[in-house]
Parts: structure tokens; C-alpha cells; sequence
């Protein structure tokens, strides 16, 4: 009887972010990257498996779905594949099930989820504990090994397993960069987060991409599978490949429209000019990356137009095969801008919690929009926030804390973010990123201080920030001013309060952020 057996790295991101240096995020994600790859592959052929490919069913980053032929096989494998993992890549968490397929493929692939699900809630710790007088990596606390020569430090600084490995697997290994540009020589992607912020400006950005509606579509496409069990197989393996095909491909069109022309561009002045930007996770629909802040938005709604696009291109085929396919698939993003020196884990975590916040109410507008007997996707959309505090807890608490107004107009305050924008051809009736765009645009030609001191009196008297829009509008030079006065009434849509819409949103804070994003696009 065919068994099934299922495993997932547990808190990838925490394992790759551990430390703030970008060299051992580079080795971390690397270590994530391949170890679905001939890794696996051998460990399958150790415990008898003539063909891993044929046996895998689907595999991303740090997870895959395997099928065995009888029981012996996955609990060997289950024994070893933890023991193994630990030390290929030490500290990072794994999960594993696995269950005799009793009924179809499909019905087991949702138990074994079902029981990931129970593991990802157990207590894990790391064991030998760190004794008091074991001495530690100063930055990520685990309890050292070696101490090599820190050239910056001029100096012996103790160093982690986790860490010696992943700085290992940061020189010349190119699973994620090459994926994107083969032709590229390795050496044009950073090590360093000084090669990726400009001189100008100290800010990067950390964005976090996810797909919408895979687990719907799922269950869709294994109701279909129930009356054609001998098909499962092959079509979640050439779902699994489909979708990993279409995020490599939309991450290579925003890299080749948005980080390369810069990147060539700053090659002629400078010979050791490096691309802009660093993928961090790349795998499945993931997706995060860490790009130069002035080119975050553009690579942002590039990719997200082009997942779209690749999505619908790349399904056509298995529809042809299985109908429950969907026609396309969407995206969702955050944004997360940050001073280069803040904490790397923090500003993923901005991010992750940006993307589910732009998820939410994506799905809300949506769910507003919805058909009878017709399936619509998720408007492709992204949110983006610079994070100006010492340390954030989520969006939801910056939202609170930091973006609602003290003053307040008709009982409520003044709401300073507008997103998510969307992008792509399923927008919905969320606001538009060419809007935000239009607006930006429109404050380039005013006085930078006019519009600060604007967004700064809207915080504390919106009545007196109404008044003060319009003395920007009567001073304006030329036709500025009514381009300002039409973007934001496009956004708010609202002639008499065109400062906010009538939840008392105001778009006025996204578009000076991008407008100052802007000034630090030179790089020395």
C-alpha cells in the first residue's frame, strides 16, 4: 500500500534573517533553496528510491509532498530526513507526517496538512541548552563554535554553527540569483547592504510577495481528482511546477525592466557597482527580496502585473487537462521601508504583516464584487509603509499608534493610509497605483515643505489642514495645482474634502513617501 509523507521547514524566514549581516541572509536562503534539490534527491536513493523525481509530487522552498510505495520507505525516511536536515543546515525547524493513502491522493494530501498543522503548534527547542558558560555569537546568540577573524573588527569573533554554515554557502553558490539572470555573472548581485542603499539615501526595502487563492484552488482541483485518483500525481507535480515557473519568470521581468537598466546604468560610472537589490526567499508563489528603496514600488507593481500575466499564459495549458484550474492567478505584496542599519527580522516581519493586511482587504473586495456562479480573482495589489519607529509590532499597531490623526474632522480622525493600491487587470474597486502614481507626480512640482507642513496639520486639526490645501492650490505656479487638486480628488473621489475619502483616509502620506524615495535614487 502507497504511503504518502510530507515535510516543511518551520519559520524559514527567522532561520534566514537571523542575523542582520546580508552575507549570512545570502547563505541562509541559499542552504533553504537547495535543499529540495539534489539533497533530497539522494537521501531518496539512500532508502531505496530508483527515481526522487518520480516519488516527489511537489516541492518549493523548504517543503515537498512525496509518495512512497509502501510503508518501510516513508518511516525510514522519517527517521533519517530530520537527522540529516540538521545537519545540512543546523537551526533550521522541521515538520514532517506522513499516513497510508487509503482512499485518493487528494484526501491524503489534506490529512497530512491537517497534521502539519498540529506540529507547527508544538513547542520546540534547541538542544544541547546553552550552558552560563558557554560563550555566544554576539549577534545572534547561539552558542559558539570557532572564532575566525573578522576583517571589520579587525578581531577573533565568535561564530555559531548555523552561522559558519550558512557564510559557507554564501560564496559561489547562485541557486536564487542564477535562477533569475543564468547569464549574469554572480559577482553583479551585493553581499553587503551598503551595495544595494544608495549614498543618498540609507534606505532599502524589504518586500514580501505571496500568491492569493492557491488553497482554494486546491480543493477545487482535488474534488476533481477524486473520480481520477491516477492523475493526481502528475497533475500536483505539473501544478507545482506551474506555479514555481510563473513566480521565477514574473521575478526576472521586474529585475530585467527595473533593477537592470539601473544596475547597467551605474556599471558605466562605477566598475564595482552592484545590482540593486538581493532575493532573500524565492520558491513556490514566495517571494522575498530586498531592493534599494527608490526602486521597491516600481519592482513591486512589475511583478505583480507579470505573476498576473505569466499566470494566465502559463494555466492555459493545464486547463486544457483539468478545467478546475483557474483561469489566472494574483499576487499580493508589502513593502517595508527601512534605514539599512534596522533589524532585518523586524523589518521581514513589517512586511509579512503588510502582505497580510493587503490580503484582507483584497479578499474583502472581492468578496463585495462576487458573481453568482462566477469565480473572480483577487485584485493583484501591494501596501506600502516606512517604518519611522524604534521597533514595530505590526501594521495593525503602526496603524493605531502611528497613522491615525490626534485631530478629527466630524467626530472622526483623519486615517493616514489609503492602500492596498492594485496593479494588474482584476483591480477591482480598490484605489488604482497609476492613481497614486498621479498624485506623486503632481507634489513633485510643489514645495516639499508645503505638503509636509499639509500632512502635519492634517494630524492635528484637519479643519486648518483644509484651508491650508488651498492656499497651496492659490499659490501654485501654473497648472500644478489643479493636477494636485484632480489626482487627489481621482483618489478620494470627493470635490468638497479632497484631502480624505469619506472613511477619512487620506492618500497624501503614500504619495510624499514615494515622492521622497525618489530623491535618494542617486548612488555614488
Amino acid at each position: 500500500m502507497a504511503w504518502y509523507y510530507t515535510f516543511e521547514a518551520k519559520e524559514i524566514q527567522s532561520f534566514i534573517l537571523q542575523s542582520d549581516k546580508l552575507r549570512d541572509m545570502v547563505g541562509g536562503s541559499e542552504l533553504v533553496s537547495r535543499l529540495c534539490g539534489t539533497f533530497l534527491d539522494d537521501a531518496l536513493r539512500a532508502i531505496g528510491v530508483a527515481e526522487p523525481r518520480s516519488a516527489i509530487i511537489a516541492t518549493a522552498a523548504g517543503w515537498a509532498r512525496i509518495c512512497f510505495d509502501d510503508r518501510s520507505q516513508a518511516t525510514a525516511f522519517s527517521c533519517y530526513w530530520p537527522m540529516l536536515v540538521s545537519r545540512y543546515a543546523p537551526g533550521l525547524r522541521l515538520i514532517q507526517a506522513s499516513l497510508e493513502i487509503r482512499n485518493t491522493l487528494p484526501d491524503a494530501i489534506w490529512q497530512g496538512i491537517d497534521l502539519l498543522r498540529a506540529e507547527r503548534n508544538l513547542f520546540w527547542t534547541g538542544l544541547p541548552e546553552i550552558g552560563p558558560l558557554v560563550e555566544r555569537n554576539p549577534r545572534t546568540g547561539l552558542a559558539a563554535c570557532d572564532a575566525p577573524l573578522d576583517r571589520k573588527a579587525k578581531k577573533a569573533v565568535p561564530r555559531d554553527r548555523q552561522t559558519r554554515r550558512k557564510q559557507e554557502y554564501s560564496k559561489n553558490h547562485t541557486s536564487l540569483t542564477g535562477r533569475i539572470l543564468p547569464a549574469l555573472d554572480h559577482d553583479a548581485w551585493p553581499y553587503e547592504l551598503e551595495d544595494i542603499a544608495s549614498d543618498a539615501s540609507a534606505y532599502v526595502a524589504v518586500i514580501h510577495a505571496d500568491g492569493n487563492d492557491l488553497g482554494s484552488s486546491l480543493m477545487r482541483i482535488g474534488e476533481h481528482l477524486k473520480a481520477n485518483p491516477e492523475k493526481a500525481a502528475g497533475i500536483y507535480r505539473d501544478l507545482s511546477q506551474a506555479i514555481d515557473r510563473i513566480t521565477v519568470n514574473a521575478v526576472r521581468e521586474a529585475t530585467e525592466t527595473v533593477l537592470l537598466p539601473d544596475y547597467q546604468e551605474r556599471k558605466k560610472q562605477y566598475d564595482d557597482a552592484k545590482i540593486a537589490a538581493r532575493p532573500i526567499v524565492l520558491g513556490g508563489d514566495d517571494l522575498t527580496i530586498i531592493v534599494r528603496a527608490d526602486l521597491a514600488v516600481a519592482f513591486t507593481t512589475t511583478f505583480l502585473n507579470a505573476f498576473e500575466r505569466q499566470a494566465q499564459e502559463v494555466l492555459t495549458g493545464l486547463r486544457a487537462t483539468v478545467h478546475e484550474f483557474p483561469e489566472t492567478l494574483t499576487a499580493c505584496a508589502g513593502v517595508a521601508v527601512v534605514k539599512k542599519a534596522y533589524p532585518f527580522a523586524a523589518a521581514y516581519h513589517m512586511a509579512d504583516t503588510l502582505c497580510d493586511y493587503t490580503k484582507r482587504q483584497a479578499k474583502a473586495d472581492r468578496e463585495a464584487r462576487r458573481q453568482k456562479g462566477r469565480h473572480l480573482p483577487v485584485p493583484s495589489s501591494f501596501t506600502v509603509h516606512r517604518i519611522t519607529g524604534s521597533m514595530a509590532e505590526g501594521y495593525a499597531e503602526v496603524q493605531r499608534q502611528e497613522l491615525t490623526g490626534r485631530g478629527q474632522y466630524e467626530g472622526r480622525p483623519i486615517r493616514f493610509w489609503y492602500g492596498p493600491y492594485a496593479v494588474g487587470g482584476h483591480a477591482g474597486n480598490l484605489p488604482l497605483h497609476t492613481a497614486l502614481q498621479r498624485l506623486t507626480e503632481a507634489i513633485r512640482s510643489l514645495p516639499g515643505g508645503a505638503i509636509r507642513t499639509l500632512i502635519s496639520t492634517l494630524h492635528t486639526d484637519p479643519v486648518t489642514a483644509h484651508k491650508d490645501y488651498e492656499r497651496v492650490l492659490e499659490v501654485a505656479v501654473k497648472d500644478s495645482g489643479a493636477a494636485f487638486s484632480q489626482a487627489l480628488q481621482q483618489l478620494t473621489a470627493s470635490s468638497t474634502t479632497p484631502l480624505w475619502n469619506h472613511d477619512g483616509q487620506t492618500p497624501l502620506a503614500d504619495a510624499y513617501l514615494l515622492r521622497e524615495l525618489e530623491k535618494g535614487a542617486a548612488h555614488a
